[in-house]
């Protein structure tokens, strides 16, 4: 019986602390979403194709790259159909600030209907990566926080400012 009651314990555990790990995944989109807006809202739309040098992208370009690994990223761990292919890459600030509001909705909405008994099922990431659905989702957040980070590079090498990073 104590045996019983601890395995039943240590279920409940891992159970609430991975829905506790995804709630905190949705905070932490849903801040990174509005810090990207910030940062959007910061650059000057003459300078939304600035580079810092010929080999980098530029900043629009750090933004709609991350719109389409948000898409299709995430697609492939929820196992939902990836609605972001063929977006607009119009390179009007307007069209940019919605198809990054757009891609981080989308993984939100995902984040928020996520089956955390799904956290630790295998996948493929990229035909080649077999890893968790759980450290996919990391991995993922990673890189928007990459790419972002560029685009902040390419926004002080041209001359303006960003907004302060939004940690909580």
């Amino acid at each position: 019986m104590k045996k019983k009651f601890t395995l039943v314990a240590l279920v409940l555990f891992f159970v609430s602390n991975a829905q506790s790990t995804l709630n905190e995944l949705v905070q932490d989109w849903q801040r990174s979403k509005l810090h990207s807006i910030a940062i959007i809202n910061s650059m000057p739309e003459n300078k939304l194709s600035f580079k810092a040098s010929e080999e980098t992208r530029t900043f629009a370009e750090e933004f709609f790259h991350i719109v389409g690994a948000n898409y299709g990223m995430s697609s492939t761990v929820f196992e939902v159909e990836n609605i972001g292919k063929g977006f607009s890459k119009d390179l009007t600030k307007k069209n940019l600030l919605k198809q990054v509001e757009d891609s981080y909705n989308f993984v939100i909405k995902n984040l928020g209907s996520f089956d955390v008994d799904k956290f630790n099922d295998q996948i493929k990431m990229f035909g080649k990566y077999d890893i968790t659905k759980g450290r996919a989702l990391v991995k993922i957040y990673e890189h928007q926080a990459h790419h972002k980070s560029k685009a902040i590079v390419i926004q002080r090498a041209s001359g303006e400012t960003s907004p302060n990073y939004m940690l909580f």
